[in-house]
């Protein structure tokens, strides 16, 4: 560890962490002058990471499922902690110390069990914490779609995208539709119609939906 500042009068010295592998380390203050070194045994530098609980453990095989992952020592910059499930990757668009918000992208997955794992700057695992282990089963969509049409919506000044089918949930924050990979916004869900507003598309030509 490297000292930033020192302070007799408290007393008190201010370190900068630069990264260890996970576990648990004893802190230890050597002065130069007297070569005595003070272990400081209860104040125990934890860096292990851990996960302790998973909101959402199942979903579609098609991926596009939202994870909260609930944990201890996760990273503020959401690229140190990649986020697998299964063979997917689950696109990381939050990461602070204690959670990570995560989409599953979306890749075709067998259906069935896939593990959760948390890497630590791609060299290490979070412990899971978690009753039962960190799972989460994929499983083949009820929804079915028969139909999409986008047209311009003078009401809602831009173009609407309709889509039609069967067994869509009708709860608006959990149907989402992304082209190019941007989140549009939901107007409206019924179990056999959703309406979507175009809010962003990378190009004219955009076709990933």
């Amino acid at each position: 560890m490297h000292v930033v500042s020192a302070d007799p009068a408290g007393p008190s010295v201010t370190v900068k962490y630069n990264g260890l592998l996970s576990g648990t380390y004893i802190v230890k203050i050597t002065s130069l002058e007297t070569a005595i070194g003070i272990i400081l045994s209860e104040n125990e530098l934890d860096v292990s990471a851990t996960i302790t609980s998973i909101d959402v453990t199942q979903g579609s095989t098609e991926g596009g499922t939202v994870l909260t992952i609930t944990g201890t020592n996760f990273s503020d910059e959401p690229l140190d902690n990649p986020v697998k499930v299964g063979d997917n990757y689950c696109l990381v668009s939050f990461s602070g110390n204690s959670g990570i918000i995560c989409r599953i992208e979306n890749k075709v997955h067998v259906a069935g069990d896939a593990e959760v794992i948390v890497f630590l700057k791609t060299s290490e695992e979070a412990t899971c914490n978690v009753a039962g282990g960190c799972t989460f089963t994929y499983v083949t969509p009820s929804a079915a779609l028969t139909s999409i049409n986008a047209a311009y919506d003078v009401s809602e000044l831009g173009h609407v995208v309709t889509v039609t089918g069967s067994g869509f949930d009708t709860d608006l924050t959990l149907t989402e539709l992304w082209i190019d990979g941007f989140l549009q916004n939901t107007l409206t869900v019924t179990s056999t119609e959703a309406r979507f507003l175009v809010t962003d598309l990378y190009s004219t030509d955009s076709n990933s939906v």
